[in-house]
């Protein structure tokens, strides 16, 4: 049989706004979501094969996944933000 694709679903809540984004790995689903300016904390939920997980981001650390004003995001703290949340998974 073909191996399946593992697909994560990961959901970004700031801002009353919810913004969602699908990958091979949480990490790439993380590259996709594009906030804009936040100005709250957000809670971050992932979720594989009908497990879920759910994280309180605070606004320095939504900075440094998603950049703001001129500063980039930072694909290292995705990815390893990616990697903690795939171990409770």
């Amino acid at each position: 049989m073909p191996r399946r694709k593992k697909t994560y679903k990961v959901t970004l809540k700031v801002n009353n706004k919810d913004f969602v984004a699908y990958g091979n790995s949480i990490a790439d689903a993380l590259h996709e979501i594009n906030p804009g300016a936040f100005f709250t904390r957000g809670v971050l939920i992932a979720e594989n094969d009908g497990k879920k997980i759910e994280r309180v981001i605070f606004i320095r650390q939504l900075k440094r996944l998603f950049g703001f004003a001129k500063h980039p995001a930072n694909p290292i703290n995705q990815a390893i933000l990616g990697k903690m949340l795939n171990s409770g998974l």
